[in-house]
């Protein structure tokens, strides 16, 4: 039986440092995704900010449950979508902050977030790393978050796959400087994992330097592109997937039950 969710990646430029700006684009996008049929809306990393901001973040950063977030709740609930939106989040000690994502369910109540747990250069000067890695069980199926450059680190996405996962949902703000990367590292943790990625890229050149690519997609457990956004545009992607194809997928190739973890304890280890 097939188990159909159908998800929009809101492919898009962001307004750098204006939070309304960005809350107002976010309404749009939600609302044209949810006319398309989405289920499921994915907006990219740092949405609310934009991303390229440094010693900024921290004013602008908020908490989970903050004004901001409230927005995107309401935007959730009017629509009646699922919703992972990227931002700088403050937790409990102030002035440590973190590039996070908040997954929001189709009621506009706050699931879950996960915090980047691998920063990419200079994000470490500026963001505590995360350490929890929730799954988010949905009528539709397994999700999990992931950010960005996360997506090149294996183990991380293998461990929401061993937790059930069926489709990681990246929120990314990729670089057009490691574009070869971002096609690879998708196809190789698609096909690690048996699982589909839906994966929303930013586009868009921030402070004059700053080029992200867009370049949004879909990838089908065995590591082939379902739909492809273009480059250096604002779209909407959106594609219906068959979640019961995963069960399939392993049983055809044995990744899982291959797998020998007596074996990997050198992963745990520091060099």
């Amino acid at each position: 039986m097939s188990r159909n969710v159908t998800i929009a990646l809101a492919q898009c430029d962001t307004v750098l440092g204006n939070k309304q700006a960005n809350i107002e684009k976010g309404a749009a996008l939600v609302h044209d995704a949810a006319k398309q049929g989405a289920q499921i809306v994915v907006l990219p990393e740092l949405f609310l900010t934009g991303y390229d901001l440094k010693e900024r973040y921290t004013a602008l950063a908020e908490p989970l449950h903050g004004p901001s977030m409230q927005e995107f709740c309401h935007m959730a609930k009017e629509n009646g979508v699922y919703l992972q939106v990227g931002f700088v989040e403050e937790r409990t000690i102030p002035g440590v902050i973190y590039n996070s994502v908040a997954f929001i369910s189709p009621e506009g109540k706050i699931l879950g977030v996960y915090a980047k747990s691998h920063l990419f250069a200079g994000e470490r000067l500026y963001f505590a790393r995360g350490n929890d890695t929730p799954v988010y069980q949905t009528e539709y199926g397994t999700f999990a978050s992931i950010i960005c450059y996360d997506i090149g680190i294996c183990e991380l996405s293998r461990i929401f796959a061993l937790k059930g996962a069926e489709c990681l949902l990246v929120s990314a703000a990729w670089g057009d400087f490691d574009e070869d990367i971002w096609d690879h590292n998708l196809i190789a943790r698609s096909t690690d994992n048996l699982c589909y990625m839906a994966a929303c890229n930013r586009q868009g050149i921030e402070n004059g330097s700053l080029h992200l690519i867009g370049k949004s997609k879909f990838m089908a457990p065995r590591g082939h592109v379902i739909k492809e956004a273009a480059k250096d545009a604002d779209e909407i992607l959106v594609a219906t997937l068959d979640l019961s194809s995963i069960r399939e997928e392993r049983h055809r190739c044995l990744y899982f039950l291959d797998r020998r973890p007596e074996m990997y304890g050198i992963l745990t280890q520091q060099f």
